[in-house]
């Protein structure tokens, strides 16, 4: 009789187990989340134990259901809502339940509210990408805001998509905010979020660093051992080329960088151009630079290229990460054809005075990078990827001009749909200004994975705007105004 209790006891013992192990967390929308209505936004929870392989999503407001967002869909942690119009404003929780109602939890609060006008922007310039800020030192959180928007912002320091830090919550929207960094926060990788404390208007910044100390110690003799990649100048060819960038891309892997690295071509002391920041993607500690080209062109001009032919000395590449200098790389120069008097527009006898030129003084507007990130991943090849398209005043004056003569274009290779506009109106010398898209993807559909689309980033001006009898906004060169990159990239990061 005690064996026969002692087993039926047992046997309750392990149901129960089973009951209590069974559970679901709703992780999006997170507390103080805004969702605005016609947007698409991805619900999000996770699930431990045995349960039912479906589940039903509903809205509730308190105690009250107000909706019931679907009846049936896949226990799979993630489910795609189109907000209709027809929910009123207010604050809500999503409950996500298995549709034999044994398992169930609620989100946390947020807000549902109309689509805000899009009438103003924030642009973030400080902390910049890559850089380092050591803890307990103080800093400016820089941005600028563009348009009509309220005069109070609120800052948040993130990582991926969690809130770390609530760095103020609210404080003029007048550009600078100065921030000693907390010595508790973790050494890491992060942005800031800079948002008016009406939640109509935000911007994310680059990734950048906090750490304890930000001098970098790297393994082995880096700096000794990158003397690998060459400088090929073709006068009468494509244009000057730095090749063998595999065999650069191949040490960084080696030795394991896995943050960000800027790479910049130096004449002396001289920067000549920026070639790019590279994100490296880290999986089970392997480290693979996959957006990393095997050859880089310069975009330059005639007079410039024959003025490194006959100036083929002292050029390097420099590589930045975390806001130091990790690797420099003396480049072996080819001239392939030292008679630059062949070269139309050139006069020989005035190199040297060309040698000293400056950049033109006049304002240069220019689409200079197309970035991709990943904000959050669902599964090994789903994700929400964060497009950026960067234009910078790479001229040698301040852009000035009046509202809405300028637009910056984001589109998928359709003119007449783009995924994003966005207004700028002054841009100062060496200013940014991004513009930033996100989408859920699926690096294993035939629409993303197979063919994915070419994303294009462009500046369009009022048809009008140099007879406006203002200098300021002309811009001086139309050809550096738009910039393509595949979303091929994109399926390499999630793979």
């Amino acid at each position: 009789m005690r064996k026969r209790l002692f087993l039926f006891i047992l046997v309750i013992s392990f149901i129960v187990s089973l009951g209590l192990a069974q559970s679901i967390t709703v992780t999006s929308p997170h507390s103080g989340d805004v969702w605005y209505k016609g947007h698409t936004y991805t619900i999000t929870w996770g699930r431990s134990g045995n349960m039912n392989s479906k589940v039903k999503i509903r809205l509730y407001q308190g105690n009250t259901k107000i909706l019931g967002i679907t009846n049936s869909t896949d226990n799979d942690g993630s489910y795609n809502w189109t907000i209709p119009a027809s929910v009123p404003n207010g604050t809500y929780v999503i409950r996500v339940k298995t549709i034999d109602n044994q398992v169930y939890d609620d989100s946390d609060s947020f807000t549902i509210a109309d689509t805000p006008a899009s009438s103003g922007s924030i642009t973030i310039t400080s902390p910049t990408e890559g850089a380092c800020w050591e803890k307990g030192n103080t800093y400016h959180i820089r941005w600028t805001a563009t348009g009509s928007m309220n005069l109070k912002v609120k800052i948040r320091l993130y990582q991926g998509n969690n809130k770390i830090l609530e760095i103020t919550n609210s404080t003029a929207n007048n550009g600078d905010y100065t921030w000693t960094v907390p010595t508790t926060i973790p050494d890491g990788a992060y942005y800031i979020r800079v948002r008016t404390i009406d939640n109509q208007v935000y911007e994310d910044g680059p990734t950048f660093y906090i750490r304890t100390s930000c001098v970098r110690r790297f393994p082995g003799n880096f700096i000794a051992g990158m003397d690998l990649v060459e400088l090929a100048i073709y006068m009468h060819g494509p244009g000057p080329r730095i090749r063998e960038f595999e065999k650069l891309k191949g040490l960084l892997e080696e030795k394991g960088i896995k943050e960000p690295v800027t790479i910049k071509l130096y004449q002396g002391n001289r920067e000549i151009a920026n070639l790019g920041t590279f994100t490296p993607t880290v999986r089970s500690g392997r480290v693979r630079f996959n957006t990393m080209p095997s050859v880089m062109k310069l975009n330059l001009t005639p007079k410039q290229r024959a003025m490194m032919a006959e100036n083929p000395q002292g050029f390097r590449l420099v590589l930045f990460s975390g806001g130091k200098i990790i690797g420099r790389s003396p480049l072996n120069v080819v001239v392939s054809n030292d008679n630059v008097r062949k070269l139309s527009g050139v006069n020989y006898d005035k190199l040297r005075v060309i040698q000293g030129a400056r950049i033109p003084n006049c304002p240069d507007p220019a689409v200079v990078d197309i970035k991709f990130s990943v904000v959050r991943r669902y599964s090994q090849f789903r994700g929400r990827v964060r497009i950026t398209g960067i234009v910078k005043n790479i001229g040698g004056a301040d852009y000035i001009s009046g509202p809405n003569q300028q637009l910056i274009v984001l589109d998928a290779g359709d003119a007449a749909h783009p995924l994003k506009v966005k207004k700028f109106q002054n841009l100062r010398k060496g200013e940014e200004v991004r513009i930033v898209y996100e989408t859920d993807w699926n690096s294993s559909s035939p629409s993303e994975g197979e063919f994915p689309p070419t994303f294009r980033v462009y500046i369009t001006y009022d048809p009008d705007i140099n007879m406006d009898s203002n200098p300021k906004n002309d811009d001086c060169n139309l050809k550096n105004n738009g910039k393509s990159k595949s979303g091929k990239a994109i399926n390499d990061m999630l793979k």
